[in-house]
């Protein structure tokens, strides 16, 4: 399975968007975090390893506030220049580990439109867009992004149509007690998946993400 495509840097113009790359990780009964949405080690390190590789080769990587707010992630990488929050409110807690390393950090929310040392907010309206804002992103030079989740800024910009590639980890495991499902129960997936691999610890599917995204 090629994970990133030659490609990458030569997305059409004409969207006036980045590329997204979509990637998650489930358990066997198909759930993503534990209850209330805390974190749960799902990935493998072969897994982990593919994915510091994909961050190395985008221009960001992006997450929702919820994840920022429950896993704290540093998302690191050495050679991707910016992350990514996206939070309607543009609030960035003072302990957040986004803002560790010199990493430029562009929030995405409402209203407000400002830079703060390395902090740019991009406002996206009231409620948010996201189409403005992979365009502002865009205009930014920003060609190829990393989306890491969670569940929900997973599906808004799978039912916009704007995930290029995705790719799902399954790992070797069952979660037990009430997280959060990727997919609703009755939901298959087989007919979307494009490749598989096997991987230590699990199996890596690529998703396609359009025919998903119509089914959500």
């Amino acid at each position: 399975m090629q994970y990133c495509g030659k490609d990458m840097k030569e997305y059409p113009v004409l969207l006036k968007r980045p590329r997204i790359i979509l990637n998650m990780a489930q358990a066997l009964n198909g759930y993503i975090s534990g209850e209330g949405g805390a974190r749960v080690q799902i990935s493998s390190q072969e897994d982990m390893d593919r994915v510091m590789k994909l961050r190395d080769e985008v221009d960001a990587i992006m997450i929702g506030g919820n994840t920022m707010r429950l896993d704290n992630p540093y998302l690191r990488s050495d050679k991707c220049r910016y992350r990514i929050v996206i939070t309607s409110k543009g609030k960035i807690p003072d302990n957040a580990n986004l803002l560790g390393n010199g990493n430029r950090l562009i929030v995405i929310n409402e209203d407000k439109e400002e830079n703060d040392g390395n902090i740019s907010y991009i406002s996206a309206g009231r409620p948010m867009d996201l189409r403005i804002a992979m365009n502002r992103l865009y205009e930014k030079g920003i060609r190829s992004i990393l989306l890491e989740g969670g569940k929900t800024t997973a599906e808004s910009f799978l039912k916009l149509g704007m995930v290029d590639v995705m790719y799902l980890f399954v790992g070797y495991m069952i979660m037990e007690g009430k997280g959060i499902h990727l997919f609703d129960h009755n939901k298959r997936i087989k007919d979307i998946i494009e490749d598989a691999v096997l991987m230590n610890g699990g199996v890596l599917l690529r998703l396609n993400p359009i025919k998903l995204g119509e089914s959500l």
